[in-house]
C-alpha cells in the first residue's frame, strides 16, 4: 500500500476530505480488503490515543491563571537591565602580526610542497652502479606514469 493511500485514509478517518473524495474512499474500503485493514488500524490507533491522553487541571480559573503568567512576565522585562556587551579587543601586536605570520605559513607550505613535486629523477637513474662487469642494465622511465624499471641481466 503506498503512502499517499495511507494520507487519504487518515484524511478521510480526520473528516478532512471533500465530499468526493469521501465517496471514492469509501467505495475504495468497501472493495479493497488492504485499505479496509489499514482504515481499521488507524481508527483503532486514534480512538486509543483519545482516551488514552492525560487530563491536565490548572490550580485556578484559566483567566486568573494566564494572567498571573503574563504579569509575571512583565515585571521581569520592566526590571531587567541591558546587558552591555564588552568584548576584549586584542593587543596592537597581535592585529599586526597575525595576518603576516598566517601569510608566511602559508608561503612555507607553498615552498615545501612543490620542493617534493619537483624531484628530478633522470638524475637517479643515470647514478646506478654495477657491482660486477659481467653484468648489464637496462633502465626504462616514464614521465606520465612517474615509473622506472632497471632490468639487470649477467652476460
Amino acid at each position: 500500500m503506498n503512502r499517499e493511500l495511507v494520507y487519504q485514509l487518515q484524511a478521510y478517518l480526520d473528516n478532512e476530505c471533500t465530499s468526493d473524495e469521501a465517496r471514492e474512499i469509501s467505495a475504495l474500503l468497501s472493495h479493497d480488503p488492504r485499505a479496509k485493514a489499514c482504515y481499521e488500524d488507524l481508527r483503532r490507533t486514534k480512538e486509543s490515543l483519545r482516551q488514552n491522553e492525560p487530563v491536565y487541571k490548572l490550580p485556578e480559573p484559566g483567566d486568573f491563571y494566564w494572567s498571573k503568567i503574563a504579569r509575571g512576565i512583565q515585571n521581569t522585562a520592566q526590571h531587567a537591565q541591558p546587558v552591555q556587551q564588552t568584548t576584549p579587543g586584542a593587543p596592537w601586536w597581535m592585529r599586526l602580526f597575525a595576518p603576516a605570520g598566517v601569510t608566511l605559513a602559508f608561503l612555507a607550505l607553498l615552498i615545501f610542497a612543490s620542493h617534493f613535486q619537483t624531484r628530478d629523477t633522470s638524475q637517479a637513474i643515470a647514478e646506478i652502479e654495477l657491482p660486477s662487469e659481467e653484468a648489464s642494465a637496462i633502465t626504462f622511465h616514464s614521465e606520465k606514469e612517474g615509473l622506472s624499471v632497471v632490468w639487470l641481466q649477467s652476460q
